[in-house]
């Protein structure tokens, strides 16, 4: 075991977010320099599940719906509780592992993103200092992140039954939609000749969903927005 104060002081660590809920149930999530979960502790009566936290170990926090941003701006009163919602559901199937892998060796296929994989792995056997997530982020092409965005959304439809929570073009809700013309802008409910954009139906379909629909007051289809991949596509 590594002392706590020689861990902290640590240039690989990153930062810990710790909360102690309304039953005095004690959490912290540990993060590295690089916003990866590190590592997870837990105090409390309240019952945990444990083979779903340890999946989240290793994930870039930005996968659980922009974990730091919202513990910043005070929107998380209980750890264990955020994670137990719907928009977290994806991470816990049992296929989610072997899709990043999945994905991860075809992004390697790609000449660019190959290249920035190698150059850090170089660094790392070199101990040189690594490039900071903006720079990372930024070497990273647009091709890669549409794959990524393409693949995940394949993903979500694959495993629709399961992941029905999530606003996909097979999603349930989404069929609704068109059937009701509401994806063109021309929903029998709208004003005549209104028009709408894909996002705003997004919207309109969350909202139609009311509280079946996990609420994400700060995701990218704002007020009443429903469940939605940009989270796991933020890293990227």
């Amino acid at each position: 075991p590594v002392p706590y104060d020689q861990l902290v002081n640590s240039p690989k660590f990153g930062r810990e977010l710790i909360k102690v809920n309304a039953s005095g149930d004690y959490c912290c999530f540990r993060l590295d320099a690089y916003d990866t979960i590190e590592a997870i502790t837990y105090l409390g009566t309240a019952p945990l599940e444990v083979p779903n936290v340890q999946q989240l170990i290793g994930l870039p926090q930005m996968y659980l719906n922009r974990l730091v941003p919202r513990f910043d701006e005070g929107l998380i009163d209980d750890l264990p509780q955020f994670v137990r919602e719907n928009w977290a559901m994806a991470l816990f199937h049992d296929r989610f592992g072997d899709f990043r892998q999945a994905l991860k060796a075809e992004l390697l296929e790609e000449e660019a993103f190959g290249a920035i994989a190698a150059d850090l792995e170089a660094k790392v056997d070199d101990e040189e200092e690594l490039p900071s997530k903006a720079e990372l982020r930024a070497a990273v092409q647009a091709s890669s992140r549409q794959l990524v965005e393409k693949r995940l959304v394949e993903y979500m439809q694959t495993n629709q039954n399961q992941l029905f929570m999530y606003l996909v073009p097979s999603a349930a809700v989404m069929r609704q939609m068109e059937d009701k013309d509401l994806i063109n802008g021309h929903s029998r409910f709208a004003p005549k000749g209104a028009s709408g954009s894909l996002r705003g139906s997004l919207r309109a379909s969350a909202q139609m969903q009311g509280d079946s629909m996990p609420h994400d007051p700060q995701g990218p289809l704002g007020a009443g927005g429903g469940t939605t991949i940009d989270g796991m596509l933020a890293p990227l």
